[in-house]
Formats: C-alpha cells, structure tokens, sequence
C-alpha cells in the first residue's frame, strides 16, 4: 500500500462535506450485522481528519511491507492483501447495506459493540478504518465523573465511547494493510475464508487422484485449522500445480528428508491420519522442502 499516497489523500478531504466522513458501530448479530449510524457535526469531522492525519503520519506506517502469509509474520513488517482475504469485501459491503443500517442511535448498547468503521471520501477514491471496540468495562461499572467548580461529580450517562490512536485494518487502492492480523478473525469472516480456500485447494488435489485415501485427508484437513491456513497458501501462491508436475520427485523427499508417509505400489500417498503426516505432506505440496545453494543443505522452510 503506498502510504504516501494515503497520507496525501487523508489531508485533502473536504470536512465541509458531511459525506465525506462516516462512521458506523458495528454490532455482530449471528451471521449478519447492525451498522448503527451516527451523525458528525464539522467540529468532528475536522476533528477526526486531523486525528487520523496526525495517526498514519507515524513512522509506524513507514515499515517494509509484505504479500499476507496466514502461516507467519515477520518482526517490524506489515502485510498487506487483497480484498478478498477474510471477505473484506463482503463486510464492508454488508455495512453499508440499507437493510442493515440502524439510524435510532438511542436504540445501541455499547455492550454489544464489536468494532467502529471510518470511510473516508476524497473524489473517488475511498479510505477505510477499522478498530475493534474497546468496551471500558472496568470504567463503566465504576464511578466515571468530571470535576468542576472544585468539586468531582458522577456523570450519570453512561453511553460515552473512546476513539484511541490505534488502527486494526487499512483499506486503500483496492489493498489491504493489516496492522492487526488477530482483527482479521475478530472483525472479518477469516474462519470462512480458510475453510473456503482450503476446500477448493483439496477439490483441486482430488482431481489428480494421487492419495490412496484422499478422503480421510480432505476431512482432516477442514477439521485443523492450522492446515486449513496452510492450504490457503497453497492455492493463492498457485503451488499446486508445480506440485503436481513434479510429484515423481516426491519419492526422494519421503526418503531424504525421512518422511513419515509412503507411496503404494502406484505412487500414490498413503495418509494414516496422524497430525504429523498431515503437515508433512502439505509442507511438501507447498515445496518446503529445499538444499540449500552455499553449502548444499536441506531444510525446511517454516512459512
């Protein structure tokens, strides 16, 4: 995500405009949402342009950038993807949907909240904020109060909400940068997304017919959710197929790199259920398997 760009974009916003600025609470209801919509007075919305100005502009958002890998994260970089991850694009689209919209502001219960969206509009392109919302429990069921004339006073409305300076998912130029990778489960439909790419990576390996009991693996691999993520590696770096164009190579790694699992006498795998044979074979449909170019090694690469 070019972050130059975004920073340019965030400064010219013309706050005069009421609808340049929204912002929605979410509140999660079974599979679908309530996208209550509150209204901003300028005073807010230059408020909140200048917040978010002053926010992206740290050096934080000045760190390398990297493709989304569901499997690892690297120190001191963030990740960036598209849209579709976790169904970014879905969410957002269902927040904005008539249907799912509530204008009686008086009818939320912060409670129930589970995060706040910003949509910022610059010409035609758009700018989007999410933040999972922090409940302040420990606050609410206190005493919250202001301290005037000297004196401290309880404030009796208890609706008041927080907007702090940290930032879970950009959303700019048809990119994604995740700042939070945990928002994508919290916020998103990351579950779906894996469960999703995972059996379309399987339905794809079932059209080789190279397991002697694919569907023990298939049903395994849906039921982990480690292997889930890794499947979905799989299928978006598009290693299938190289997988497949070189599986007679997959006799030596079983045997160089002592491998758990064996071929039957027509070269297909024999899976035995076992979590360390799952991930064994996923580490070599996704070619972890590697020798080293220096000094001739073989390892495995962990991502």
């Amino acid at each position: 995500m070019d972050i130059g760009r975004l920073r340019e974009f965030i400064a010219g916003i013309d706050t005069t405009n009421p609808n340049n600025i929204d912002m929605r609470l979410i509140e999660k209801s079974g599979s679908g949402l309530n996208s209550y919509v509150p209204q901003l007075n300028l005073a807010m919305r230059q408020e909140l342009q200048a917040f978010y100005s002053e926010v992206l502009n740290d050096r934080f958002f000045d760190k390398d950038q990297a493709e989304y890998n569901p499997n690892i994260a690297v120190e001191d970089t963030l990740q960036y993807s598209n849209l579709e991850t976790a169904h970014i694009n879905e969410v957002i689209n269902d927040i904005d949907t008539e249907s799912n919209c509530v204008y009686d502001i008086g009818e939320i219960n912060l409670e129930n909240l589970n995060y706040y969206r910003f949509k910022f509009t610059n010409g035609n392109e758009e700018l989007y904020i999410f933040r999972r919302f922090t409940k302040m429990k420990k606050i609410r069921n206190g005493i919250f109060g202001i301290i005037q004339d000297n004196t401290f006073n309880r404030l009796e409305d208890r609706s008041f909400f927080g907007i702090d300076r940290d930032i879970d998912i950009l959303v700019f130029g048809g990119e994604v940068l995740i700042v939070n990778k945990f928002a994508l489960q919290t916020i998103f439909k990351l579950n779906d997304y894996f469960q999703e790419r995972a059996d379309e990576a399987l339905n794809r390996l079932n059209e080789e017919n190279i397991f002697e009991n694919f569907s023990e693996f298939h049903d395994d691999c849906l039921g982990d959710k480690i292997a889930a993520r890794k499947m979905t590696k799989i299928i978006n770096e598009g290693l299938i197929d190289g997988f497949i164009q070189n599986i007679e190579r997959l006799s030596f790694v079983i045997q160089r790199f002592d491998l758990d699992f064996e071929l039957n006498g027509d070269n297909k795998i024999i899976y035995d259920r076992t979590r360390n044979t799952r991930n064994q074979i996923l580490s070599c449909i996704s070619d972890a398997y590697y020798r080293s170019v220096m000094l001739q090694r073989y390892g495995e690469d962990p991502s």
